[in-house]
């Protein structure tokens, strides 16, 4: 990726796919980042820290986000969205954040954003819900209608909705009970009007036509006219009065008719005209007028009590039909209301199903979706209860999975690259667990011990070359083995030799720490020095030997193995190479030296060597041709110098007569001087 250039989707392949990872305090500022983040986007983790995630979101983003966000998270939920980020060279950068609340010891410490690169179609989809939100055309997330009421019965816990649930059955079974009860109640209380209105009538018009008619106040009053008995008058006095009480019991139900009214006063006129009579005949005793007595009529009372009866049989038909249409209601809310009943439960199966058994079928399925390896599910967190608390956390499990999955992923394969790397590399590697308990030798080490097999089995009986697995360090190191474990402890390295039998070796062991510092195991690697330390000799013995003037020893190349042997083969190779001019000039030098300028140096020989020889052959034809050249002059000096005797020989005798012409001139001189200062 390139610096100053936007990344989206399609530098984001699926290929090169990772996951960006900040951990947030509750307060939404960031603490720590992964290597992925300066990767991705460009940020080293010290430019980072101390911000907020959403600093580094794109101004395209709208703010509204921010809010939905943290709405979201406050309530300990998870939140995922397509967010568009800046990077730090320009341009921008797409990822798919799942922002998790993180616990540790079942305490809300902060959150973790977990980010992967966005596909193509979620890029193109939310830069134009971007551009909607930002002109007011959309809203971040659409809303239902009737949401509000449906989200309050959802984020109620399962404990209160299943109150509720129980409430509505009892109020339903209550109001039932209620209403049934009232039903049966107005059944008794129409059947007990039914006895009272209707049975009493009848008696008391049975008992008014009994008290009125054959046997009764008329019958009497009749007897009395025939026979002139004061008995029978008594007798009609007392049933008049019966009569009259009768007819006022029956003007006590409340509920009295027009007919029932009129008919009763028809009766009561009739006995009163025959009371009038009565009296008037027990108060006088003329001869009774019987025309007068015929004269009163019993049809209006006949009339009436015929009357009453019908009116009776109406009021019992009505009574019949209400108490019918009450029973008949009754059996309606005895059937209706177990149909409600049915209702209900099905709505309350609806619910639980729609709240309860749905989410948790789909969380099954999420379930099962995660264990073969999916971790792509859309879990949609709809509620604050516990199911949606546990859709929260499914979710956030999924996404940690993922995330655990993928670095242990890329961890397995980075430890698998680093295993085939230390299988294939020539150092000798051991590894130990904390409790210095051997996990792992590479082939190396395991060619150490089957190279000195012997000397190790007598070294250390206890240890099979062959199941090393499991065995203590301290088994390897020998005597030195509390030593090197001490200072590990201590200081968490050690550095030194370690001799087994004639074999001698280098160790170099470390202490292998997690991330938070703790002991993780440890690692040594063995060199092995014994060939090093006999090759030393050998080496030193050659190059004393040669320092000596001996080029003809050699190094046992072929009992070495690995860089000693290429270093052996090197060795010997420079001594040929330089062998082979010293004993040539061994042998031309000699001859040289006996004045004989035809040997020559004829061997073939690169480099330094090559101008070795050619210096030589030049240097000792230079030196022919200029002897010849000396004794050609020498013979020339020769004939010379006697010229030169003999001039030499000529030039003293004329000397010899000058220092005589000389010595007699200097006589002359004296004398001359002598006569001079005498003169004087």
């Amino acid at each position: 990726m390139s610096q100053g250039k936007a990344v989206t989707g399609n530098d984001q392949s699926e290929e090169n796919s990772v996951i960006l990872v900040f951990k947030m305090s509750v307060h939404g500022v960031i603490y720590e980042v992964n290597e992925a983040v300066s990767d991705v986007g460009g940020y080293n983790e010290k430019e980072l820290i101390g911000q907020g995630y959403e600093d580094i979101w794109h101004k395209n983003v709208p703010k509204v986000v921010v809010s939905d966000l943290w709405s979201v998270i406050k309530k300990q939920q998870p939140w995922t969205g397509v967010i568009q980020h800046r990077h730090k060279q320009g341009g921008d950068f797409w990822l798919k954040s799942h922002v998790l609340p993180d616990f540790k010891n079942g305490r809300h410490v902060g959150y973790v954003v977990m980010g992967s690169s966005a596909s193509q179609e979620d890029i193109e989809q939310t830069t134009k819900h971007y551009a909607e939100v930002q002109d007011g055309r959309a809203s971040w997330r659409k809303t239902k209608r009737f949401a509000t009421v449906r989200q309050f019965f959802k984020d109620l816990s399962l404990g209160r909705k299943i109150t509720i649930i129980m409430w509505l059955l009892a109020l339903s079974v209550i109001l039932s009970a209620t209403l049934l009860w009232a039903q049966f109640n107005q059944i008794q209380v129409g059947w007990e009007e039914y006895h009272t209105q209707v049975e009493k009538r009848q008696q008391l018009v049975s008992t008014v036509r009994k008290q009125l008619g054959y046997g009764g106040f008329v019958y009497h009053f009749r007897k009395y006219l025939l026979n002139r008995n004061q008995e029978w008058a008594d007798q009609s006095l007392t049933d008049y009065h019966l009569l009259s009480g009768t007819i006022e019991r029956y003007r006590k139900f409340g509920t009295l008719s027009k007919t029932e009214g009129d008919a009763l006063n028809d009766v009561a006129t009739v006995a009163q005209k025959y009371y009038d009579v009565l009296q008037d005949l027990v108060a006088t005793t003329d001869q009774i007028n019987e025309k007068v007595v015929v004269n009163i009529s019993d049809q209006p009372a006949i009339k009436a009590l015929v009357a009453l009866e019908k009116s009776i049989r109406q009021f019992k038909n009505g009574a019949t039909e209400q108490l019918s249409e009450s029973v008949a209601q009754a059996i309606w809310i005895s059937l209706v209301l177990p149909v409600c009943g049915l209702l209900m439960l099905l709505a309350i199966r609806f619910a639980l199903m729609a709240y309860m058994v749905a989410p948790m079928r789909m969380m099954a399925g999420y379930f099962r979706r995660i264990t073969e390896g999916h971790f792509d599910n859309d879990i949609a967190v709809e509620s604050n209860d516990e199911i949606g608390q546990l859709q929260a956390n499914l979710k956030t499990m999924q996404h940690r999975l993922y995330y655990e999955l993928t670095s242990a992923r890329q961890l397995a394969e980075k430890s698998q690259r680093i295993h085939v790397a230390l299988d294939n590399t020539a150092e000798a590697f051991v590894m130990a667990d904390k409790n210095f308990r051997l996990i792992y030798e590479n082939k190396a080490f395991s060619a150490i011990f089957q190279g000195h097999a012997e000397l190790f089995s007598v070294a250390m009986p206890d240890v099979n070359p062959n199941e090393m697995k499991g065995l203590v360090l301290d088994q390897l190191h020998g005597s030195q083995a509390a030593d090197i474990r001490r200072k590990l402890e201590e200081t968490g390295r050690y550095r030194g030799l370690l001799g087994i039998q004639d074999l001698t070796f280098k160790l170099a062991a470390d202490v292998v720490k997690s991330e938070r510092g703790e002991c993780l195991g440890y690692v040594v690697q063995w060199v092995d020095l014994t060939a090093h330390k006999v090759a030393e000799a050998q080496v030193d013995s050659l190059i004393t030997s040669a320092v000596q003037g001996n080029l003809n020893d050699r190094l046992p190349s072929h009992s070495y193995r690995g860089f000693m042997q290429k270093i052996s083969l090197g060795f010997n190779a420079l001594l040929d190479a330089v062998q082979g001019p010293v004993s040539e000039l061994v042998k031309v030098l000699p001859k040289l030296a006996e004045g004989d300028l035809n040997a020559q140096v004829s061997g073939v020989y690169t480099g330094d060597f090559e101008v070795l020889k050619v210096a030589y052959n030049q240097s000792v034809d230079n030196l022919r041709k200029l002897l010849i050249q000396v004794i050609n002059v020498s013979e020339t000096i020769q004939s010379g110098v006697d010229d030169i005797t003999q001039g030499n020989e000529d030039l003293l005798n004329r000397t010899h007569q000058q220092a005589q012409s000389l010595e007699m001139a200097s006589s002359n001189m004296s004398s001359m001087i002598e006569t001079v200062g005498e003169n004087a």
